[in-house]
């Protein structure tokens, strides 16, 4: 009912961890057909659904030539998941939207603020075979509210009409 004005693509990256293999080689395919320099926006979500406190923090993180976008998502925030407290960072590193920057195409990464285990709030699980969905705490307001806020940047650079007049529900 409502097709996007712009191509939309889902990836899943394996081999982050391991030196960012899944997410260099899609940006390098990208690059090598040259598809890449049509990417208007690649939003990377990596460890979304943890908060270990009340405060529902989440890391924005790009470059400091692109920290223009951080400006739509503070807006999909304010209007879609007012309960998040966005911390904005141009120094990026170390996930999926690192090769995408490093061969310039625009990308931002949204994740839980809390996934350092050195944290005073962090999620002692990182890393380890505890990781597990039992020990994974406010799992829907914080991911609930980072979806609703990269979905709402999505669907304004995709070109589709704003489809959550009544809220998500």
């Amino acid at each position: 009912q409502f097709p996007p004005q712009r191509t939309m693509i889902f990836a899943c990256f394996a081999g982050e961890e391991q030196g960012l293999h899944g997410g260099t080689a899609f940006a390098l395919s990208m690059q090598n057909d040259g598809t890449l320099a049509e990417v208007d926006l690649a939003i990377i979500m990596d460890m979304i659904g943890y908060s270990g406190d009340t405060d529902l923090d989440v890391l924005l993180e790009t470059s400091s030539s692109l920290s223009g976008l951080f400006t739509s998502f503070t807006a999909a925030a304010a209007t879609h998941a007012p309960e998040l407290r966005l911390i904005s960072d141009t120094i990026y590193c170390c996930s999926d939207h690192a090769p995408l920057i490093q061969r310039g195409a625009p990308a931002l990464l949204t994740i839980e603020n809390d996934y350092s285990p050195s944290m005073p709030s962090g999620y002692q699980h990182y890393h380890k075979t505890t990781d597990l969905p039992a020990n994974v705490t406010r799992a829907q307001q914080m991911g609930g509210g980072i979806l609703k806020m990269n979905i709402a940047v999505l669907t304004q650079v995709a070109g589709i009409p704003p489809l959550f007049a009544n809220d998500f529900e």
